[in-house]
């Protein structure tokens, strides 16, 4: 102002011009006063509204008592602090970062629409904030706020902010990660409370139904207490004292979880762990010192066998127990364990090595039904889910100890005569890599993973999954990674196969508790880039074949995807380089269209036989990076061209001039059969010629010309395959007037003479008659 009022004063002609500078410069002193004075009350004022609303989420977070609940608070008020969106992301025991939810606000939009994480743990790959399918594709200034608890970091939140001052970041990020921890804290003495009140329940359950058993016990005591114990009467004494202790054992199986200590384990290998223990117990007690070998042989596996789900303290305890029950009845010397899987269950069998009669079979049987020891094996096999059965098979005496196969939720179910239809979910040739025994029972329909996108599962169809670390690949792990989200497969079980003929007992240690870790861990965890194919299985049965053999650069495959379920499946599996679109309906779905938003930079190549309206491409035509490109024997080379430049990254036009170049495309396909003039083409796409010739061969690598040439020639490759028409009528279809002419740029393009192409039809005709 001062400077103003010297320049003023200084071109100022009259006394009357200097007083009306003043009184001006005057009032706008004032002016300038009152408008920082109004700036300094509204900044107390902004200050004190955001302050309220951060003490009002603050205390709707001391109430959350789950991350959903931070995550819905959140939504609540942070768009009040001009916080448009956010995501929170926090770390799990072993420093693995998961998504755990947020919000997206739209400028238009009243509310915040919440994004929920996967039904499964949904891990964030290493070196990324977020994962692939919430990373925003809006424009917008996104900022990540470390979360720390007294020095620990428990993970970040990325916000995007359209108006904040910056001071309030550090007031969110305090609150966000006391609220965190207090959710952690709350959720691990719940869930000790739970477990404490499981166990009390159970407890009091089996105490009241043995406690008649022990009260009768305790007076046959008393009774015998009264006289003096000899002889017989001491033998009696101590077999009320083994009765009672495996009553109280018995109580204790039912008391205490099974799932509390229930683990994925190898069956084979806890067998033959639990025979060199009963060795060593047996040479500990002077029992068979002598002998080099256990009296328990278990048999190596033939073929591929399952791990199973449970305690292996608790199914260990129950072989001993079963073992001293047939020794004690039966003087078996010896038993042979072997592992049968087959559809129901997995069998664990345990065969006399001697010849049992029938008839003492039964009597023996039936004695060891009435042993409270037995009860207590049955207790621990049910709380598996599994069953003990009896059988005699050719003067052996077998015993049957069926357990369940583990499901993808990790919950323990019970084996019953299932009469549900039978889906089993595999690899391809999944029928070679089945057992003998599971295969001659198998009557239900197998489904190879990649076709579980657009297959129907009904819930009340049985699921049993086949999984193979071995036979995981790129592919596999998406339709894993799919069944993982899926509500509708988590009561799957899971025919987790090991390897016969390579068994390691250090597997065991390295192996994760439950079926959704262990699928996590044989996902294929890097991002591999992929060409994502996109159209129906008509138009990908033809096509890819001929996709794959152009891809030449190492460590990209192309990724058929004939759904939505399975595109999407896919974007979370592989980094894709480049979408190819086979059919015009997929480029109008609106579904499919929001995908292709998420990822603007990646090139989109749309390839089809011929080109219809260009109306029916409109979902993708203004789109930037987008390529059109006819297909067919003469196109290969054009089009393995297109693809390998765009997994070089090198940039296609952008959308202004490849719509021009489209615009083009569509013209040529229209009116191939017409003479077309550059001049004219240009005319009709309102641009240069010089300007037309040069984007084009800059978009598709060809010239315009030699392009209208090879869409010529297809066509005319097409009506020989299909028509009986001479070579000057396709010329004329086609917009030759010169049939001599049309069969040199015919040689010249498809690299034979019209003739041959013709007798190859024929020649094919002939084969299919003949095999007729």
């Amino acid at each position: 102002m001062t400077a103003l009022r010297f320049e003023f004063l200084s071109r100022a002609s009259s006394r009357e011009d200097i007083d009306k500078t003043e009184r001006l410069i005057h009032q706008a002193m004032v002016a300038l006063g009152l408008s920082k004075e109004r700036r300094h009350e509204y900044l107390l004022w902004k200050e004190k509204e955001d302050e309220q609303k951060l003490n009002l989420f603050n205390q709707e977070l001391l109430c959350a008592k789950d991350v959903l609940s931070i995550i819905r608070a959140a939504a609540g008020h942070l768009p009040g602090l001009g916080i448009l969106s956010s995501y929170l992301v926090t770390k799990d025991k072993q420093g693995n970062l998961m998504f755990k939810g947020g919000y997206r606000k739209g400028k238009d939009t009243p509310y915040a629409e919440l994004i929920y994480p996967r039904p499964s743990r949904e891990a964030i790959p290493r070196g990324c904030f977020l994962p692939d399918r919430i990373i925003p594709t809006e424009p917008g200034a996104f900022f990540v706020l470390p979360l720390f608890f007294e020095s620990t970091e428990i993970g970040h939140l990325v916000i995007q902010a359209a108006d904040i001052d910056p001071s309030l970041y550090e007031k969110i990020r305090s609150i966000l990660s006391s609220a965190l921890r207090g959710v952690k804290l709350f959720e691990e003495g719940d869930e000790a409370r739970k477990r404490a009140e499981r166990a009390e329940k159970s407890m009091s359950d089996i105490v009241s139904v043995i406690s008649r058993e022990i009260q009768s016990s305790i007076e046959a005591f008393d009774n015998i207490s009264k006289l003096d114990a000899t002889g017989a009467q001491e033998v009696e004494v101590s077999r009320l004292k083994e009765l009672v202790r495996y009553l109280i054992d018995l109580s204790q199986a039912k008391s205490e979880s099974v799932l509390a200590r229930a683990v994925l384990f190898d069956p084979y290998c806890l067998c033959a762990r639990w025979a060199e223990e009963q060795l060593k117990a047996d040479k500990s007690n002077n029992k068979g010192s002598n002998r080099a070998e256990s009296r328990f042989i278990c048999a190596r596996p033939s073929s591929a066998y399952p791990l199973l789900y449970g305690d292996p303290k608790q199914l260990e305890r129950m072989l001993t127990i079963v073992a001293q029950l047939l020794e004690e009845t039966f003087s078996i010397e010896g038993l042979e364990i072997s592992i049968v899987p087959s559809i129901q269950s997995c069998e664990l069998r345990l065969a006399s090595a001697s010849m049992i009669p029938k008839k003492i079979g039964a009597t023996g049987l039936n004695r060891i039904e009435k042993d409270i020891r037995f009860e207590l094996a049955k207790q621990i096999c049910l709380l598996h889910g599994g069953y003990i059965l009896f059988s005699h098979e050719g003067g052996n005496l077998i015993v049957r100890i069926g357990i369940p196969y583990p499901t993808v939720s990790g919950s323990i179910h019970n084996i019953s005569n299932r009469e549900a239809e039978l889906r089993v979910i595999g690899p391809q040739g999944l029928s070679d890599h089945l057992p003998c025994g599971f295969v001659n029972g198998l009557s239900g329909k197998i489904i190879p993973y990649n076709s579980i996108f657009h297959e129907s599962i009904n819930p009340l169809q049985r699921i049993l999954l086949y999984l193979d670390s071995m036979e995981i690949d790129h592919e596999s792990s998406a339709a894993l990674s799919f069944i993982l989200d899926k509500e509708k497969f988590q009561n799957a079980e899971c025919f987790i196969a090991q390897n016969a003929f390579s068994i390691r007992e250090t597997r065991l240690e390295h192996r994760p508790a439950d079926v959704a870790g262990f699928l996590r861990s044989i996902l294929v965890s890097d991002s591999p880039s992929a060409i994502l194919v996109l159209g129906s299985e008509a138009s990908l049965h033809k096509e890819t074949p001929i996709i794959r053999d152009l891809v030449q650069k190492p460590g990209i495959r192309p990724v058929a995807c004939t759904s939505l379920d399975a595109f999407e499946a896919a974007l979370n599996r592989w980094r894709p380089m480049l979408f190819l679109i086979l059919e015009p309906m997929i480029s109008k779905n609106q579904e499919f269209s929001t995908l292709l938003q998420r990822f603007p930079s990646i090139p989109i190549m749309a390839i089809c036989r011929f080109f219809g309206a260009k109306e029916e491409w409109a979902g993708i035509i203004e789109r930037p990076h987008v390529v059109f490109c006819n297909t067919g024997e003469v196109f290969s080379e054009v089009l393995a061209g297109l693809i390998q430049r765009s997994l070089e990254s090198k940039k296609f036009l952008p959308s202004p001039t490849s719509g021009v170049v489209a615009d083009a495309i569509f013209y040529m396909n229209k009116s191939y059969s017409e003479q077309i003039s550059r001049w004219k083409m240009a005319s009709y796409l309102n641009a240069s010629e010089d300007y037309l010739s040069r984007i084009f061969h800059a978009q598709m690598g060809i010239s315009l010309w030699n392009y209208l040439a090879r869409l010529r020639v297809q066509h005319a490759i097409d009506l020989l395959y299909s028509t009986g028409a001479g070579l000057a009528e396709i010329a004329d279809l086609i917009g030759f007037r010169d049939e001599a002419y049309f069969c040199r740029v015919f040689k010249r393009i498809a690299g034979a003479t019209p003739g041959s192409f013709r007798s190859r039809s024929f020649s094919d005709v002939r084969k299919v008659q003949e095999s007729d």
